[in-house]
């Protein structure tokens, strides 16, 4: 006989003080971390504060899926859906007893008789008698970070010293950034109300602020109610999807005191999601199933693909592996890692240089060249990995310049990259057929040269780029000349913000206005920070004189600025053309067969950086070594 809806779920609408009263939510440990940003916690202080105002006569913050767990008489749940909200109502149920504490109001009268204020508080943030314990346990990497500085009373030293994100230790923020941030957003917003203020709020949120809580009885039906309110448009990323696909694959029950093989899996899964990181980490999984499945992945059917490529217990296992070792290559396209060996100085900084374009689609063709030319430390496969890395620069910035359409971008990018996995075939015969296709699809040299001269660059990085490409090329013109990080400032030499000291929007007058003309490349060159403070507002020949007398720190590109007798609309105009035309050949499909080299960064800067990104890398060992343990829940620690 077929279940009835009443035998799936359980639904009841309930108040603040009625879901935490004699109740014990818990969080298992497959649910990601406290996630919340400044926006939703605006959100949720907005809403609440329509209710203070009488704007509203209560608030509804959403549904809630849990299974209720042990014996009938105990009302004890795990959390399927909602935790963010629960943490954070509970952050703010705590927030709230504390300030209680500080204003030190005396008592009030209640049923039971005089009661201090912050008694009404407490009696939620721990269930009475006779287990005493927390009426609410987080994300299992959180948890004891939630208690020290949330849940413990304010007596708790952690909690006198907490000012400023800045004090919490390493250690503590370790998985819990946006908790803080949270935590001292709400914390804020309390600490100045008065006594009446706060009688109010609390009376309001703990009986206006509405929650339906939905009882799913069993895990199966968890994960169908869970699925169908993110098809209507609950806000989950396909990342929790996969956790939860993860969860159910490996067909163990739903409880926080895991398997050894099922805390390896989530433990290994949250790896992947940290080194890519949460807000790319959809992305990230486009990425994989394009290159793992050859064929075009849409974002919405990210679960669902994986699903069917690896839905059961054995396939999920093979699915953390795959993934896991793209996450590693991830790392060195995002930059959070770096590579090693006797090519690391090349790679390093020719993958700094595809960053600094910020096109985030060219990920997945770079993924399919790291996957395919993995042994990047012997020379047969420096040099192809560096060749298509090339061609890819190359159309990338030629393509963001004429400001050409991004979908077919990353359509480009898509093709490239499963030709680029294409096993049938060797490495030579793959990378001809890859440049070849990214070659047709290079915006010609005509309308790459119309577009650098007349385009208004405002992003300071793009233009740092820009330049130092074009001064690095000037000291060597038959190598492909890289540059690590430099110490140089964007200057504008008709200034973004002209002041009183000097007519510039006179000086500029053309075709153009004054705030397209600034931004052109023409107006801009590479300086050191302090000469570029410094002289940001003077007119063009005092701005000569001080450069002149600091020559041992200026680039090409400015020495050749300083030739000018004077600067004006058509200086700017004529310098654009100049540059744009040195782009031309600089930017292009020859410059591929070029030779590699470093210049720009010392021996001595370059040991730094790596010795910062080793050490980076070693961190993350230690984590996931530190999230293996078993998980146990120590009740009643208040």
């Amino acid at each position: 006989m077929a279940l009835t809806a009443e035998d799936r779920f359980k639904a009841e609408s309930l108040t603040i003080t009625e879901l935490f009263q004699n109740a014990i939510y818990e969080v298992p440990a497959f649910q990601r971390d406290y996630s919340w940003t400044k926006e939703e916690c605006a959100d949720l202080w907005s809403d609440i504060k329509n209710l203070v105002d009488g704007e509203v006569k209560a608030h509804f913050i959403g549904p809630m899926v849990v299974i209720r767990q042990g014996e009938k008489n105990q009302k004890k749940y795990l959390v399927i859906d909602g935790q963010q909200r629960l943490t954070t109502i509970q952050m703010i149920i705590s927030l709230l007893r504390d300030h209680w504490v500080q204003l030190d109001p005396g008592r009030r009268e209640t049923q039971a008789g005089p009661m201090p204020y912050e008694d009404t508080c407490k009696s939620l943030l721990v269930s009475g008698p006779p287990a005493y314990s927390i009426t609410f346990i987080p994300n299992w990497h959180i948890r004891d970070t939630f208690l020290d500085y949330v849940q413990r009373e304010i007596s708790d030293e952690k909690r006198k010293t907490l000012v400023r994100i800045s004090d919490v230790s390493s250690k503590d923020m370790e998985y819990a950034e946006e908790l803080f941030k949270a935590y001292l957003f709400f914390r804020e917003k309390i600490s100045v109300l008065t006594k009446s203020q706060t009688e109010k709020f609390e009376d309001l949120l703990l009986n206006d602020v509405l929650i339906l809580r939905i009882d799913a009885v069993e895990i199966d039906n968890a994960f169908i109610l869970f699925d169908t309110l993110n098809n209507r448009g609950l806000d989950l990323t396909q990342g929790d999807l996969v956790k939860n696909l993860i969860f159910q694959s490996m067909k163990e029950p739903v409880t926080t005191n895991l398997s050894p093989a099922m805390i390896k899996i989530l433990t290994d899964w949250d790896n992947v999601a940290e080194k890519v990181s949460y807000k790319k980490l959809d992305s990230f999984l486009r990425y994989f199933l394009i290159l793992k499945l050859g064929k075009k992945i849409q974002k919405e059917s990210i679960s669902k693909d994986i699903e069917a490529e690896y839905g059961n217990q054995v396939k999920i296992k093979q699915f953390i592996q795959e993934v896991s070792d793209y996450s590693d290559l991830y790392a060195l396209i995002e930059r959070t890692d770096s590579f090693q060996g006797q090519y690391k100085i090349q790679l390093n900084a020719l993958f700094d240089d595809l960053n600094d374009l910020d096109q985030a689609t060219q990920a997945v063709f770079l993924l399919a060249a790291l996957k395919r030319f993995t042994n990047w430390e012997t020379k047969e496969h420096f040099e192809k990995l560096s060749k298509v890395c090339r061609g890819a620069e190359v159309l990338s910035f030629r393509w963001l310049i004429t400001g050409k359409n991004a979908q077919d971008l990353e359509n480009i990018w898509r093709e490239a990259g499963i030709k680029l996995m294409d096993q049938t075939k060797d490495d030579q015969k793959v990378l001809e057929a890859t440049l070849n296709h990214l070659k047709q699809n290079l915006p010609t040299d005509q309308e790459f040269r119309t577009e650098l001269a007349g385009r208004a660059l405002k992003s300071s990085k793009f233009v740092r780029y820009i330049l130092r490409k074009i001064e690095n090329s000037r000291i060597d013109n038959v190598v492909w000349v890289l540059a690590g990080p430099d110490k140089l400032d964007v200057e504008h030499i008709a200034p973004k913000t002209p002041d009183d000291s000097h007519d510039w929007r006179r000086v500029m007058l053309g075709d153009s206005s004054y705030r397209s003309i600034i931004y052109r490349l023409g107006n801009q060159t590479l300086l050191t920070k302090s000469l570029n403070r410094s002289e940001k507002n003077n007119e063009f020949k005092d701005k000569k004189d001080r450069y002149l007398k600091n020559t041992g720190h200026l680039t090409e590109l400015t020495k050749e600025v300083l030739t000018a007798s004077s600067w004006s609309h058509a200086s700017v105009v004529k310098r654009s053309e100049l540059l744009a035309k040195e782009a031309v050949a600089l930017w292009n499909w020859n410059a591929l067969e070029k030779e590699i080299k470093v210049t720009a960064a010392t021996p001595k800067e370059q040991k730094k950086r790596t010795v910062k990104k080793v050490a980076k890398k070693r961190t993350v060992k230690k984590v996931a070594k530190k999230r293996t343990p078993k998980i146990s829940i120590q009740r009643g620690r208040h």
